[in-house]
């Protein structure tokens, strides 16, 4: 391979690792602004929460974590979690 075209897809390569590595650590913390809102915000004190999502979610939808996924997954980590519907597969 010409040095020129190594020194692309080394450089491809690295772009897609810093976007892969970004996309988690943003994933992950709307996944906990979410939990920590849901938990303050949206239920009866001291009771667990039900939630819905209607999306494609996780790995599906973001890299690795997630989103609505994601929230669920810190909801679920912190005990608050009752039950999820989930609306929509594909």
């Amino acid at each position: 391979i010409p040095e020129a075209v190594e020194a692309l897809l080394e450089s491809c390569i690295a772009f897609a690792e810093d976007y892969f590595r970004a996309d988690v650590r943003i994933n992950t913390a709307i996944s906990q602004f979410g939990c920590d809102h849901i938990l303050a915000n949206c239920r009866a004190p001291g009771a667990k929460v039900r939630l819905m999502t209607h999306c494609n979610t996780g790995a599906l939808a973001t890299t690795q974590y997630g989103t609505a996924l994601g929230v669920i997954r810190f909801v679920h980590t912190a005990e608050q979690l009752e039950r999820v519907y989930c609306t929509e597969t594909r």
